[in-house]
């Protein structure tokens, strides 16, 4: 589609706010800015069953999508965002009124389904596992933010889909750059960690890991640095002090920040250490280090893959705390693997992770939607050649 040939109008569909912050919000946000500049405009719409329940909300999403006959329909999927508990099951009432309304449904597929062992957490997956195929099959086309290998739950026919993964939610490191950002270089490295989990044995391990890492970084090193920012980092600020306390890291905790500022403190610093679970390509928090140029240092599990595989990235399968510790020494010890790995993730963004790249693949997908033509090998946008 060339620049300014015409505007397509569309909603991006949201389920209930994240609080504090939501980053699948931020996420139409940053989509709706790279679709502007294609010709496109993407209206943000969040339907409010948490405020006036479910009867309520579907009463008046019938009566919006009135005027919706017609135009795509970007319903955003986590198991939360429609339901208080992971019982998803409103979203196949959303979706009977927007089909009957006309709408051309686009499901985007942020969520895996439920993990663990214990019998509700079974049935819970079992449950979502089966929402999410009905919602493929009632949509005309769907995103998922992970390859379409890693999604279990997909039927065998995948005609309808295609993998784009999730952007940084904030500044590139060359939009910070030309602000007048100028990396203010430390005496000593320092380690960044973006977002801790607000669940106690989640948040727990998280600290352990951090923890655990930094004193093993500090037997190499006189003096390392911690900045934590994001969701969850005031919360866990006295465990992160009182596990540090008498070694030599030095912990400085911003909690939440702007974008813009989230990306400058990302830049001052040397690696970020990624411990909330596995690296994927739906985890925007982790992203944000590929936009900033900074190397990476991960816990790796099923949902890690392409192209996140061919970044600056050092991997430690997951839970292994001594791997994890001896990947973030090595990387802190070695300024030259440092500005290597720095350099492969700015790379990888501009190829993958960038907003403008996702906008094309967006539009791509997008106009690619014919709900006459029939079933087509599932979509993978081609990968490119990184350099």
């Amino acid at each position: 589609m060339i620049e300014g040939e015409r505007i397509v109008n569309a909603i991006a569909l949201l389920g209930r706010r994240d609080e504090p912050t939501d980053g699948v919000e931020d996420y139409c946000q940053w989509l709706g800015h790279g679709l502007a500049k294609r010709g496109w405009t993407l209206e943000s719409v969040r339907v409010p069953w948490a405020q006036k329940g479910w009867r309520g909300a579907l009463g008046w999403l019938s009566r919006e999508a009135k005027s919706w006959r017609g135009r795509r329909v970007l319903v955003q999927y986590t198991a939360l965002g429609w339901s208080r508990r992971g019982f998803p099951l409103g979203l196949l009432a959303v979706l009977w009124i927007l089909r009957r309304r006309g709408a051309r449904c686009v499901m985007v597929f942020h969520d895996l389904t439920y993990p663990g062992n214990h019998w509700m957490a079974r049935f819970r997956r079992s449950l979502q596992s089966r929402v999410m195929r009905a919602a493929y099959r009632w949509s005309e086309h769907s995103i998922l933010t992970l390859t379409l290998d890693k999604a279990t739950w997909l039927p065998s026919a995948r005609g309808k889909a295609v993998f784009i993964p999730v952007g940084a939610n904030i500044p590139s490191l060359n939009d910070i750059v030309q602000e007048g950002f100028v990396r203010a270089r430390a005496s000593f490295p320092t380690v960044a960690v973006f977002g801790v989990s607000t669940w106690p044995s989640a948040q727990r391990q998280e600290i352990m890991a951090i923890v655990y890492a930094l004193r093993s970084a500090t037997a190499h090193l006189r003096k390392v640095g911690l900045v934590v920012m994001g969701r969850g980092a005031t919360e866990a600020e006295a465990a992160l002090r009182q596990g540090l306390e008498g070694s030599s890291v030095s912990l400085t905790v911003c909690g939440l920040l702007s974008s813009r500022e989230i990306g400058v403190r990302l830049a001052d610093c040397d690696v970020l250490l990624f411990a909330r679970g596995a690296l994927s390509t739906r985890r925007s928090s982790g992203l944000a280090a590929l936009a900033c140029g900074l190397p990476v240092v991960a816990y790796q599990h099923e949902e890690t893959g392409f192209p996140l595989t061919e970044g600056g990235i050092l991997f430690a399968p997951r839970d292994d705390l001594f791997l994890l510790a001896d990947q973030l020494t090595k990387v802190l010890l070695d300024s030259d693997l440092r500005d290597h790995l720095g350099a492969r993730n700015q790379a990888i963004f501009r190829e993958w992770f960038a907003w403008d790249r996702i906008a094309e693949q967006f539009v791509r997908a997008l106009d690619n939607m014919d709900p006459q033509a029939p079933a087509r090998k599932g979509l993978e946008i081609p990968a490119p050649h990184i350099r």
